[in-house]
């Protein structure tokens, strides 16, 4: 049996981005507005090491709400 770890990207990988529009800390848009979290990298690099498979979950509330598609992100992923 495989063994995997996941991880949940938005405030938890990466910093959440004030949006004053909307008043609200929320998902960054752009790869520019990516911040990683104190830490994570670290902890990423370990369970790289540890040879477990990795997830990485991505729950935009914006693509649920319709206010953003699936092709922006499209060419914003890479592999480790």
């Amino acid at each position: 049996m495989n063994k995997a770890v996941f991880f949940d990207r938005d405030g938890v990988i990466n910093q959440l981005i004030f949006n004053p529009k909307t008043d609200e800390y929320e998902s960054p848009h752009y790869p520019k507005d990516f911040e990683l979290i104190p830490g994570s990298l670290d902890i990423i690099k370990k369970t790289l090491r540890s040879r477990l498979l990795h997830f990485c979950n991505i729950k935009s509330t914006k693509l649920r709400k319709g206010k953003n598609n699936l092709g922006k992100y499209k060419g914003n992923t890479r592999n480790t």
